[in-house]
């Protein structure tokens, strides 16, 4: 009985790739995916987040993103006298609606200082003058009490203190740098930081991923014009690091994510580790679209069942150029605790 159970198996498995196969064949491969519930669960999800992100009047994730934008520009090599006017009045209304509903402190005040910066070099063509615009800028204020616990439970134990201080300094020093020097990295320096990437956990220790190094120059540049944000900094980077993860180290679509999982605590260990022997990076985002896997495919050579997560840039950095501060959230607004 076992064994017709197990030969009943593998004949619908071979089933199910040869069906997969034809409806890859002809691009009808989403009809497999409509009969998986577990899929399209996950699409539900991601539909209310984004209903949610469009219906919110104060946004503290696309102020976030829009800040990051303007400071992106006044760290670029050249700034430009005009930027980000398809988004600055958008920016404006959500400072004033997140100043109003004192959402994050932190990122308030970060917002503040860069629009403040940006109204004073940029040529902006706003129908309002620049006094204007930064008189109504309101500037914010911290009504959060700061919380001196952290630091004393620390204060209590000196190893584990000079620890944590080091560790600190090391993530604390970490920017996203996108000025580089014109200047070749050694790959022996690579190699330590794959190192530290290599000791990141991965689920049942399958460890799905590689890193691919791009350092010949002309493959630099044709990875850099696929890259999406990457065009005001793309001839800057001697060396673009890709992140591969790969599905075939899985059975089953319930897992389709670990390798984003395992890649994530992979990818801060790299750049701790390109930190560590004076290095510098930037983590690129690589939005899902065809038309960029096909052409990044046409580059660099991949296996049809690999997935390029994430991609860096790395460098010595420029110390000419301001490196953006990207301020995070209150430490309070990273913690819940059972059902707050």
């Amino acid at each position: 009985m076992k064994k017709i159970i197990r030969v009943i198996i593998v004949l619908y498995k071979k089933t199910i790739i040869r069906i997969m196969e034809f409806l890859k064949k002809h691009d009808f491969i989403f009809l497999y995916y409509l009969l998986s519930k577990d899929y399209l669960f996950e699409k539900s999800e991601v539909f209310f987040g984004i209903k949610k992100y469009n219906s919110s009047s104060a946004n503290i994730y696309l102020l976030r993103r829009n800040i990051h934008r303007i400071e992106k520009g006044l760290s670029m090599r050249n700034i430009r006298s005009v930027f980000a006017e398809k988004y600055i009045d958008e920016t404006l209304l959500q400072y004033k609606a997140c100043v109003e509903k004192n959402l994050d402190f932190p990122t308030l005040e970060w917002a503040y200082s860069i629009l403040e910066k940006y109204f004073e070099i940029s040529n902006t063509n706003s129908q309002k003058s620049r006094n204007i615009i930064l008189s109504e800028l309101i500037k914010p204020i911290n009504k959060v009490k700061s919380n001196s616990s952290f630091e004393s439970i620390l204060n209590e134990n000196l190893s584990n203190n000079d620890k944590y201080k080091y560790l600190y300094n090391i993530i604390n020093q970490r920017k996203s740098v996108r000025i580089y020097e014109n200047k070749k990295i050694p790959r022996e320096l690579i190699n330590i930081a794959i190192k530290n990437a290599s000791l990141a956990p991965s689920a049942c220790n399958r460890q799905p991923l590689y890193y691919r190094m791009i350092d010949e120059p002309d493959l630099v540049e044709k990875v850099s014009n696929i890259i999406p944000g990457m065009s005001s900094f793309k001839n800057e980077a001697p060396m673009i690091v890709m992140l591969i993860g790969d599905y075939s180290a899985y059975e089953f679509e319930s897992d389709r994510h670990l390798i984003y999982i395992d890649g994530g605590l992979s990818a801060m260990l790299f750049m701790m580790g390109l930190e560590v022997v004076g290095l510098k990076s930037c983590p690129l985002n690589w939005s899902f679209l065809k038309s960029n896997e096909v052409k990044l495919r046409e580059i660099v050579n991949m296996e049809e069942s690999e997935q390029c997560i994430l991609l860096f840039t790395v460098g010595y950095s420029d110390s000419n150029k301001i490196e953006p501060r990207s301020i995070r959230k209150n430490l309070t607004e990273y913690i819940k605790y059972n059902n707050d």
